[in-house]
């Protein structure tokens, strides 16, 4: 919902002839909640699921001339609403136009205040909290950067706080008004004409004054003069007209924080410094590493030389590619940290010992990575130190049981985002420790984010090959394994496949294979099981029952169900009934048997096996 000026309810001699009024039919005005030069903003309500909504309509005494820029506007930014869906980006859900031609977008009702309002009534933050602000203003910038928009007005007034469960600090971003497509239509880029500055003069990088070709470190830019007067409780620049500010921001070099706010994290405010660079080249390249950074720079003992790192690169185009040697193998573990979280599957990819089928040998590297993925065994005794699973049980729990890991978990099944965000901050601070990737996955799987959890499995599994022994991990694979939808299939096959869990998990293949399966499912578990080797550790009946149900040849058909025969186990039976049940759905109408030729066999041995 956009923030415009209050209303002062005394002020208004006559009746609001919107209030009370009906829009397309649906909703019903309530109350004015704040109106601008272009636009007023409305509390109302959906008729049929009796539901809050904020309504903002297009009118107001400053259209005049530039109306049909502003509906041009207006119809970009409810797009940029309709294609971001973030939890820290406003969700609108509806956009049309009134029986008298003014437009309205629909958007979800922000209960709370903005940052601007929190600055001036809190003061100065402390950096815990300004952090926690800032890096959910840095998740939903990366969001919309994803979907190819640059906000360009990033401002306090544009962070909506609101409370969510127990966290009163929840960020919205709203007020995509002048956001712009980074790669815009001709009838788009004539929205902003030559010599046209669109932003706030107090928050605009300096390349929003010099060129209307700015990608998502503007926008970080704009984060960093929020982050300062979060933490400062005052602008970098204060000056007294829109030219000043500009000129500050495009010349003069801010205060140093940490001379303003004594305390302030060294890391923390290197930080800030490095978003308030001049060059977009010298901040970080998106909001996915900046999130890192930020939830690292708290707790750094000394100065981040990842930070000082983008300091030193060159000019070129911003991404971590050009370091001073000194710093690159530290910077290169947090860059490889930020790959982790957005991609870790294609890296992974790269790496000759992790394709399929590979037999190598755990090398010194995996073998240090296992020695790195955890705190020490909590006992030592015998049955530990023989057992991989039940050692690496230990050494789980033990990692479960530190403050931080141990509240974030808490707290996954009354507030799951919230875990998440903590999950993901232990991750960046620790990119090598698998039990940390281990509870990211189970984090994501628990809110249903099936994809992303396969890919933190996949790192820990890399990392640390004992928890492909886990046999939840194994179960919750294959049920994602098992699933209709295309990405969760790949996503769990590819753990399945590279991290070698299957190896371990007959016991669950064998149960759903027992289950009955439908001939999609049954093709790819045969698949599976061939490729990962698994079919010839399967226990001989339910290796039997797989191939009876996946190949097609009368003669492979006919052998299979010879050796049931002979193994005589009644456990058989459910599955051999199911088949036998299936005598239509084959030839061109349907109505064939498309089992008569092993139809003869398949009776004798169900007689057999019920004797």
């Amino acid at each position: 919902m956009t923030r415009l000026k209050p209303v002062d309810e005394c002020g208004t001699l006559e009746p609001d002839p919107w209030v009370g009024r009906e829009v397309a039919g649906r909703y019903r005005m309530e109350r004015l909640i704040g109106e601008g030069t272009s636009g007023v903003v409305y509390r109302a309500r959906h008729l049929v699921m009796e539901k809050p909504v904020a309504i903002k309509l297009l009118q107001g005494l400053a259209l005049g001339s530039r109306r049909a820029e502003m509906e041009e506007r207006f119809v970009l930014e409810a797009r940029v609403y309709g294609k971001v869906a973030h939890p820290h980006v406003c969700a609108a859900t509806d956009f049309g136009v009134t029986e008298d031609g003014v437009r309205f977008l629909v958007m979800e009702l922000l209960e709370g205040r903005t940052l601007q309002e929190a600055i001036a009534e809190d003061g100065a933050m402390k950096p815990e909290r300004a952090v926690a602000i800032a890096m959910q203003i840095a998740d939903g910038l990366q969001a919309v950067h994803t979907m190819g928009v640059v906000h360009r007005d990033l401002k306090p007034e544009n962070v909506f706080l609101v409370r969510f469960q127990e966290d009163p600090d929840w960020v919205k971003l709203v007020d995509f008004g002048i956001a712009r497509k980074l790669a815009d239509t001709p009838e788009a880029a004539r929205l902003t004409g030559a010599g046209m500055i669109y932003g706030t003069p107090a928050y605009l990088a300096p390349e929003q004054t010099r060129t209307m070709d700015v990608d998502g470190r503007a926008d970080l830019y704009a984060l960093g003069v929020i982050l300062f007067e979060m933490l400062a409780g005052r602008l970098p620049f204060e000056r007294d007209s829109p030219i000043g500010f500009m000129q500050a921001h495009a010349v003069e070099s801010p205060p140093r924080l940490n001379e303003i706010v004594a305390g302030t994290p060294m890391a923390l405010a290197r930080l800030v410094d490095l978003l308030l660079s001049k060059e977009p080249s010298r901040r970080p390249p998106d909001g996915e590493t900046l999130r890192m950074l930020l939830a690292a720079s708290l707790d750094s003992l000394e100065p981040m030389s990842e930070v000082e790192a983008y300091a030193h690169r060159s000019s070129g185009p911003a991404g971590p590619d050009v370091v001073q040697t000194s710093v690159a193998p530290r910077l290169s573990r947090v860059m490889v940290g930020s790959a982790i979280l957005v991609g870790v599957a294609l890296i992974l990819m790269l790496v000759p010992a992790m394709l399929p089928g590979s037999d190598a040998p755990a090398g010194p590297r995996e073998v240090a990575a296992v020695e790195r993925a955890g705190a020490s065994p909590a006992g030592s005794t015998e049955v530990l130190a023989q057992d991989p699973w039940l050692r690496l049980k230990a050494e789980r729990a033990a990692f479960a049981a530190r403050s931080q890991v141990a509240r974030a978990l808490s707290q996954l099944a009354s507030n799951p985002q919230l875990t998440l965000n903590q999950m993901r901050d232990v991750v960046a601070r620790e990119p090598d420790n698998a039990h940390a990737h281990y509870y990211l996955g189970l984090t994501h799987h628990g809110m249903g984010r099936s994809v992303e959890a396969a890919q933190s499995w996949l790192v820990a599994v890399q990392a640390d090959p004992r928890h492909g022994h886990d046999p939840d991990l194994t179960q919750r694979l294959l049920d994602d394994f098992a699933l209709a939808d295309q990405a969760t299939r790949t996503a769990a096959e590819k753990v399945l496949v590279r991290g070698r869990v299957l190896a371990n998990g007959t016991p669950a293949v064998s149960a759903i294979v027992r289950a009955g399966m439908d001939a999609d499912l049954v093709d790819r578990v045969h698949s599976l099981a061939r490729r990962t080797g698994l079919l010839a550790a399967m226990p001989p009946l339910d290796r039997y029952l797989l191939i009876l149900r996946a190949v097609s040849d009368c003669e492979t058909r006919a052998g299979v169900l010879e050796k049931l025969s002979a193994l005589d186990d009644s456990a058989a039976l459910p599955a051999l009934e199911r088949l036998q049940a299936s005598n239509r759905g084959c030839g061109s109408n349907g109505n064939d048997d498309c089992i008569a030729c092993i139809r003869p066999a398949l009776d004798r041995v169900i007689r057999q096996l019920k004797m």
